[in-house]
């Protein structure tokens, strides 16, 4: 325990005002609840958060998902409802660089435009070595695709497989 309040005391001044940003005191306080670093480890300058263990892969960041790679064709029928399922979406773990894999569903309903589906193909591929986390991944498809077709309504669902026993589901929808 007096690791815990010599600790916090070097932290704060005399005043008892803190001498760091909150969030170097919140890094502080996550290290000593649930990481237990040794004491010396703690109260450094260069003290960080934990990282991943074991290889991290490289993996590019969210400016190498191709949006340029979208094309639409113009549609002027009766409204319907259009569906696509792929189960073989994928993209990177940004803390350990480890491929996550969904089923990606797309439900809209077209204004004026389609989209192609082999540019949309390509752009689902462009995801593959891009660090984004899942509810990102779901956001920025929903974006993308809201901006180019513009549609009545949409729905993007990502169903992530499952890891470390947690069974993951992210929608976003109009």
């Amino acid at each position: 325990m007096s690791f815990l309040t010599d600790s916090l005391a070097k932290i704060h001044n005399a005043t008892g005002t803190s001498n760091y940003s909150l969030a170097r005191l919140t890094r502080v306080l996550v290290h000593i609840l649930f990481v237990h670093l040794d004491e010396n480890e703690l109260v450094t300058d260069n003290f960080q958060m934990p990282i991943a263990e074991g290889l991290t892969l490289d993996f590019s960041d969210e400016s190498a998902i191709r949006v340029d790679l979208l094309e639409t064709f113009p549609y002027n029928g009766n409204p319907q409802k259009i569906n696509y399922i792929t189960k073989e979406f994928s993209a990177v773990c940004p803390f350990s660089g480890l491929p996550d894999v969904a089923e990606l569903h797309t439900d809209y309903e077209p204004k004026d435009h389609i989209v192609e589906l082999k540019s949309l193909k390509y752009y689902l591929t462009s995801f593959r070595n891009v660090g984004i986390y899942q509810e990102h991944v779901t956001n920025r498809l929903f974006d993308d695709l809201k901006q180019l077709l513009e549609p009545n309504a949409l729905k993007i669902t990502t169903i992530y497989n499952t890891r470390g026993g947690i069974d993951a589901t992210c929608s976003v929808e109009l």
